[in-house]
Parts: structure tokens; C-alpha cells; sequence
């Protein structure tokens, strides 16, 4: 009995390691083999395998693609990860694919799957485990903070015992220490802090003062936390630029 028993487990469960090709576009990018040791430069069409690492450079992009028909666009100073990339040995639509985003950003295209039950694709940030169905996907991983914006099909986010989801059009987002948060519209304010709802000490939080004055005194910044508001003010004479900025 004990040899039917084993081989059945066998054919199931036996899986093979799958690679991935890369193609550079644009500019430099470098591969990490393993995770570990020196950063080399990546050929025009490089193979990668279960646990490699890209870098782009700040003006490169990279195209993968990955053995079930999947893709991933990595955009300008990234780090992209192989995590898992397994198929079954006898069952072919039995697989596993894991890809993390350490930094930057990326647009993944998720391939459909001969048995969805059997399919296991996971993308990753620093603060979050999404699982994602076929479909169409762009993460961002920021500092402490991962946002997927799902163009196509279905995200499920993990983090902190907490569960958020983003359907098609739709954006979820975690944040380190705090539950993900699932449903957002797609479209999001590249100004962080618009109105000034957060401090940071006595100035807007995400906001920078910035004062260019030929003559004193300096101009002056006051923030009206119950309204919302700022208010700027120039006594000097000559030139001058009073202003709050951040970088987007």
C-alpha cells in the first residue's frame, strides 16, 4: 500500500523551478543573482531565475516575462524580486508565482490560468502580501507605504490581521502598523497633504518652507489649522519669493 500512497503524494506535489526572461529597455539594468553578492549588468535579454533581483537604473525600464505567460513592467529606479517561480512536474496548471516590489514601481500582468484553484500568484511590497487573479495591476512601493491600483480583475491585501481588497478601477492601500485599506478610487492626489490636514509641528506635514528675500525681514509662513488655511506675508523690499513646495 505504501508504494501507491508515495507515488500519488509524488505526482502531485513534485514541482520544478521556473525561470524568467528580461529584456532592458532604455538604459542600464542590473541583476542580483540569488539575492546576494555584486550587482552585474544585465544583457539585453537576460534569463533569471527563483530569487534573482533587478535594479533599474533612473532613466531604465525592464520587461519580464515569466513562464505561465505573466508580465511585469518595472519603471525607472526600481528593485524587483523573484520570490517563488514553481510549476508541478506532472501537473502543469498546478504552479506557484511570488514577485516582490522592494522599491519603485511596476505594472504586472497577471495571465489567465487553465484552473484558477490551482493558481497561486502573489505580489508583494514592503508593508503588504497581495494576491492577485488575471488581470492587470500597477504597484508602488514608497518608504512604509504600498498602493496596487487594480485596472483589471481582483486584489486581495494582507497585513496586519487585516484584509482590504481592490476590484477593477478600484485601489487598496497599506501602510506599516495599520490596516490595509481597500476600495479607494483609482486616481489619487500627487500632492500629498493638499489641505493641510496633518502638522508637522507648526507646518503643513509633507510641506516645505522656503524663503528667497533680497532684503529682512523674511517672509513669513502661518498655518491656520482650523481652516485649513496659510497665509503668506512679505514686508521686505527688492525681490522676494515666500512660498510652501514639496517635490511630486
Amino acid at each position: 500500500m505504501g508504494g501507491p500512497i508515495v507515488r500519488t503524494w509524488y505526482v502531485g506535489w513534485a514541482i520544478e523551478l521556473r525561470g524568467a526572461t528580461m529584456r532592458s529597455i532604455d538604459s542600464v539594468v542590473f541583476v542580483q543573482r540569488q539575492g546576494v553578492g555584486d550587482w552585474v549588468v544585465a544583457q539585453t535579454n537576460e534569463d533569471l531565475d527563483e530569487g534573482d533581483v533587478i535594479r533599474t537604473a533612473v532613466n531604465a525600464r525592464a520587461f519580464m516575462q515569466f513562464f505561465d505567460g505573466s508580465t511585469a513592467l518595472i519603471f525607472p529606479d526600481s528593485t524587483f524580486r523573484i520570490i517563488r517561480s514553481q510549476q508541478g512536474r506532472f501537473q502543469p496548471d498546478r504552479y506557484s508565482l511570488i514577485l516582490e516590489v522592494v522599491k519603485g514601481r511596476a505594472r504586472i500582468g497577471v495571465a489567465p490560468a487553465e484552473d484558477p484553484l490551482q493558481a497561486f500568484v502573489q505580489l508583494r511590497a514592503p508593508s503588504t502580501q497581495v494576491h492577485v487573479t488575471e488581470g492587470s495591476y500597477s504597484i508602488d512601493a514608497s518608504g512604509d507605504q504600498s498602493q496596487v491600483t487594480t485596472r483589471r480583475g481582483v486584489a486581495t491585501g494582507y497585513s496586519n490581521g487585516a484584509v482590504a481588497s481592490a476590484l477593477t478601477g478600484q485601489r487598496l492601500v497599506a501602510t506599516s502598523n495599520r490596516p490595509p485599506i481597500g476600495g479607494l478610487p483609482s486616481r489619487r492626489d500627487l500632492v500629498i497633504n493638499p489641505v493641510f490636514a496633518d502638522r508637522d509641528g507648526d507646518t503643513p506635514a509633507d510641506w516645505a518652507e522656503r524663503d528667497i528675500s533680497e532684503q529682512d525681514p523674511p517672509g513669513e509662513v502661518t498655518y491656520h489649522p482650523t481652516a485649513g488655511t496659510i497665509t503668506l506675508a512679505r514686508r521686505g523690499q527688492g525681490h522676494g519669493e515666500t512660498m510652501i513646495a514639496q517635490n511630486i
